[in-house]
């Protein structure tokens, strides 16, 4: 407040203090009260009251008013100084988005009165400022709204009149392309030895017609460099066209080419599916161009294993399974004609007409169809039945290791009883007069035990055929994994074999004059082992025991 002012002010409330206080000394006086006329006080006539009036203060109005004035200006003043917008809103038409931030950063406009929208604009470049919501040099709040429009380039769908192209130089084009700011149209060059320099060679318009070609639309444009350098060779396109056709030319043109094979869905068999150097490129002659050539379409491999044999012939009948299948029956305890395994890993990309090898099961064989089916039959050929079950897995073991008898009805080696069993030896269910356990189709690994006969009993003495004694272990102690000699007694000179029940050999020998035969085996891992002992003349014996 100026030096004038203030003075002003101290008068004013010196002048108003002045007043109260004159207000403050006028009081009645005693000569004024009326009295009886002895003197005494009228108390009991009528009482009369007198009013008193304070003398009024007045204001000088030019006091008064300077007052105002004075409020009224310090109004004035706090507003400038507190409240008026203060910050210059300056041009930004023409200018990049990011000198706009740059600004409201350093003022510290605040970003969310701030709306910035796009629009497409052929005049302006893609995010520079073509509208602004405050009028340049407008003072403005920090919280002031602002809206900015930008510039999102020209419309790419907008409709733009093509050219003939064929028919338009290098320069030309280029002018085309800058005078209409297209947006995906490239051009590249290449050498060419038909098309004169300058000139277009093709060009190649991406799923469109010339009649809607806008801003936005893919085109590629080749122009000719013109013929290549005395001494290089010019490469052409031979994408989808026949390698026989591609090795033609590079023999022509002194070019050597690097073959590989990949399979395509979409190229035939025998066609270029790609080039390492671009059509137009030159190279030097005995250079080297790297191709990949089509096996066509690949034939791609399940996981097979499980299907069933519905399962399988719906794929193989696909026209995308297009392999030579060849099938391996062997037993497993999966359901009948499951496959069980496969050749080529699930997964595998393989040429049509590849052989694939699959493995399915016959499930589990079976003896018989009907109670005692093979009681009278030749032992030899149940065995051969068995020979025929191994050889497609089933590891059934059997021979003629019940103690044979004479017989007036069975001819000599018919089976007059047998007997299955587990890998075990323990016999398995069923009760048939002269076959037990062998009525349901046998685990893998089964055992057929059989008694065999010895044919009539003649009044003349037969010729007896002796049986080989049972081959027993007459180890010290009882045979373990860590065994590597085993003892057997049987009868002299005999062959004795050791097996594991799979049919894998561990040992063999030869029993000595007193029946002994010392066989050195290994039986780390083995469970169960089987042996069998043979001599020419007589019947073959079998005995079998676990391993601990």
């Amino acid at each position: 407040m100026s030096e004038n002012n203030k003075n002003f002010m101290e008068a004013l409330a010196k002048e108003i203090e002045d007043k109260n206080s004159e207000s403050k000394d006028v009081k009645p006086k005693l000569e004024d009260i009326k009295k009886s006329d002895d003197g005494s006080p009228n108390s009991f006539e009528k009482e009369t009251f007198t009013r008193i009036e304070k003398n009024k203060i007045s204001f000088n109005p030019k006091i008064l008013g300077g007052i105002l004035v004075v409020l009224l200006l310090v109004v004035i003043a706090s507003y400038f100084l507190f409240f008026a917008p203060k910050i210059k809103m300056p041009d930004f038409i023409g200018k990049d988005i990011n000198e706009f931030t740059s600004w409201a950063t350093q003022y510290e406009i605040d970003r969310t009165g701030v709306v910035v929208s796009k629009e497409y604009n052929f005049e302006y470049d893609k995010d520079v400022i073509i509208k602004q919501s405050i009028t340049p040099d407008t003072k403005i709040k920090k919280d002031t709204k602002i809206s900015i429009v930008t510039s999102d380039g020209p419309d790419p769908d907008e409709l733009v009149t093509f050219p003939d192209i064929k028919n338009m130089t290098m320069d030309e084009i280029q002018d085309w392309i800058k005078e209409n700011k297209l947006l995906k149209t490239k051009v590249v060059t290449e050498y060419s030895t038909t098309v004169e320099k300058d000139m277009v060679i093709k060009f190649d318009l991406k799923n469109i017609s010339e009649n809607n070609f806008t801003r936005g639309t893919n085109l590629n444009i080749t122009v000719s460099k013109g013929e290549a350098p005395a001494g290089q060779v010019t490469i052409e396109d031979f994408t989808n066209k026949s390698f026989e056709e591609m090795k033609t030319w590079a023999s022509s043109k002194k070019v050597n080419l690097e073959k590989t094979e990949a399979y395509s869905d979409t190229v035939t068999v025998g066609n270029v599916i790609s080039q390492d150097v671009k059509s137009g490129t030159a190279i030097k002659q005995n250079e080297t161009i790297k191709v990949i050539v089509s096996k066509g379409k690949a034939v791609k491999i399940p996981n097979l294993v499980g299907y069933t044999p519905t399962m399988l012939e719906a794929w193989s009948a696909a026209p995308d399974s297009k392999v030579t299948i060849v099938k391996k029956e062997v037993y497993n305890e999966a359901p009948y004609g499951n496959v069980i395994a496969q050749s080529i890993p699930p997964n595998s990309a393989v040429d049509q007409g590849e052989v694939l090898e699959l493995t399915v099961s016959l499930y589990l064989p079976v003896l018989q169809t009907s109670s005692d089916e093979w009681y009278g039959q030749n032992y030899m050929e149940l065995i051969a039945k068995v020979d025929e079950w191994n050889y497609k897995g089933a590891n059934i073991h059997a021979g003629p290791w019940i103690q044979g008898e004479y017989s007036d009805t069975v001819k000599k080696g018919g089976i007059l009883e047998y007997v299955c069993a587990d890998v075990n030896g323990n016999e398995l269910p069923g009760n048939s007069q002269y076959s037990r356990g062998c009525e349901r189709p046998l685990p893998l690994d089964a055992k057929i035990g059989m008694k065999v006969s010895l044919g009539k009993i003649e009044e003349v003495e037969p010729t007896v055929i002796p049986t080989v004694a049972k081959p027993e272990v007459t180890n010290s102690n009882p045979l373990t994994t860590a065994s590597t000699k085993v003892f057997i007694k049987t009868t002299p000179k005999a062959t004795v074999t050791i097996t594991q029940i799979n049919g894998t050999l561990i040992g063999s020998g030869v029993a000595t004059n007193s029946g002994i035969a010392e066989i050195t085996v290994n039986l780390s891992g083995v469970d169960y082992i089987l042996i069998e002992a043979k001599l020419d003349g007589y019947i073959t014996s079998y005995n079998d025991m676990p391993v601990n």
